[in-house]
């Protein structure tokens, strides 16, 4: 083999062995904390409507707050039919 090959390739592998020390693994992402949901008064009447999660994965919508299952009321969004105006903004869920 010729030198200049043989300098080519023990360049090449030093700078694979240099290369592969410098990795450094990403730290553990700290745990996020357990926002408490916010406090939102159940108006009887049937003026808002709920929308939930049913165990088969499909959503449902009731304005009887009672009908919602236990398991599924940890995520339910609450809609006022009467206040379109938060509802027609694009992007932004309530």
């Amino acid at each position: 083999m010729s030198k200049p090959l043989i300098r080519v390739s023990l360049a090449v592998a030093l700078v694979a062995l240099v290369g592969g020390a410098c990795r450094h693994s990403a730290p553990e992402a700290p745990p996020q904390p357990r926002a408490q949901p916010g406090v939102v008064e159940i108006l009887k009447g049937g003026r808002w409507l709920f929308t939930y999660v049913e165990p088969a994965g499909t959503f449902a919508t009731t304005d009887k707050p009672e009908t919602i299952p236990e398991n599924a009321r940890a995520l339910v969004r609450v809609f006022d039919p009467a206040d379109m105006a938060k509802t027609d903004a694009p992007g932004q869920v309530y």
